[in-house]
């Protein structure tokens, strides 16, 4: 009896837990492009980010001027606040570098 107890016990806890943290109500209320795979975090979340940066690629509704990628296909730039077309970001490894 006791074991059937704690299979009981476990079986809910991992339902919980999957319904808690997969939610698509839960994931969506974070996602700025809804219905759109995308990985970016910086600007906007789960946008599409071509170069993978973290810089959402800007679209009609999200713009450079908004906090969108200005180099959505450079991943050492995403932006170029002179608007010279050289980006602002200096490391090791990036290019177009002001």
């Amino acid at each position: 009896m006791r074991s059937r107890r704690v299979t009981i016990l476990m079986a809910t806890t991992l339902l919980i837990s999957l319904l808690a943290f997969t939610s698509p109500a839960l994931a969506a209320e974070d996602d700025d492009c809804p219905g759109i795979n995308g990985d970016s975090t910086y600007d906007r979340n789960g946008c599409p980010d071509t170069d993978g940066d973290g810089w959402s690629d800007p679209d009609e509704n999200w713009t450079t001027a908004d906090g969108a990628d200005a180099f959505p296909e450079e991943k050492t730039q995403w932006a170029d606040r002179d608007g010279d077309g050289f980006g602002d970001t200096s490391s090791f490894d990036a290019v177009l570098i002001d």
